[in-house]
């Protein structure tokens, strides 16, 4: 099962072509990632950082485009979990147009760790729970 989040394609988010400068595919994608947070798990990135003193890095992340997005495009970012290990996890983001045609698709990999000392920490076992209802499924 995966989250969904939907985001408008806004005249200042296309380039000079008429569509979208690929760049705001990395902000939709933290904005999809911090959304999950907040209404799929319901821990805010507040209570997150500024309550309990963590933050979930980016370590590694892989972009493939496959179509253009134009203005006035409203896109859906599809977040499934794919790896979860004790510090790290995984994710895949893909993004579909109006018609559920796939735009754009994303791994990502961030590490859970500790404000002070900045350092990686066990992802705690009910927030580990939570994220694991939004694993994806098996491939064969």
């Amino acid at each position: 099962m995966g989250f969904r989040h939907t985001e408008t394609v806004r005249f200042g988010h296309v380039d000079g072509a008429g569509i979208v400068f690929h760049p705001r595919y990395c902000e939709w994608v933290n904005n999809t990632i911090e959304a999950w947070f907040s209404d799929g798990i319901g821990y805010s990135f507040t209570d997150l950082h500024l309550r309990d003193g963590h933050a979930i890095p980016l370590l590694e992340s892989h972009y493939a485009f496959r179509k253009a997005s134009r203005l006035g495009d409203v896109l859906t970012f599809t977040l499934t979990v794919t790896e979860m290990k004790r510090a790290t996890f995984d994710v895949r983001i893909v993004c579909t147009g109006p018609e559920g045609d796939e735009r754009m698709s994303a791994d990502i990999r961030m590490v859970h760790v500790r404000l002070e000392p900045m350092k990686s920490a066990d992802i705690p076992d009910w927030l580990r729970a939570k994220m694991e209802a939004f694993r994806a499924a098996p491939r064969d």
